[in-house]
């Protein structure tokens, strides 16, 4: 999801401009700050080809952690800074979070 305007807290300081990606712990940030409710953009809702950042929000914090702790086991071996290796690696993570979103926690 996209923020469709920028989010204040109650003082009126932003905390994450319109067109942010929101993201899992923007969610943690935002009720830190009272924040209840923000616009969104229908963006990227129901897409056949997802954006992987906006897959993250719909897939539970804790099963995220679980998919990124899978990568880096599945990436340990090899040399994690090398360009090939970090593209492989989000592609396994892509395929792990559609995966998750199609099956859930089975």
């Amino acid at each position: 999801m996209v923020l469709a305007a920028d989010v204040s807290d109650l003082s009126g300081r932003v905390l994450l401009k319109a067109g942010c990606v929101i993201q899992p712990g923007h969610l943690q940030i935002l009720a830190t700050w009272g924040v209840t409710a923000v616009g969104v953009t229908g963006e990227g809702l129901g897409g056949s080809n997802p954006d992987p950042e906006r897959e993250e929000c719909r897939i539970p914090a804790a099963a995220l952690r679980e998919i990124e702790a899978e990568v880096v086991r599945r990436f340990s071996v090899v040399n994690g800074d090398h360009p090939l290796m970090r593209r492989l690696a989000a592609i396994v993570k892509q395929d792990l979070m559609s995966n998750y979103s199609l099956h859930g926690d089975e």
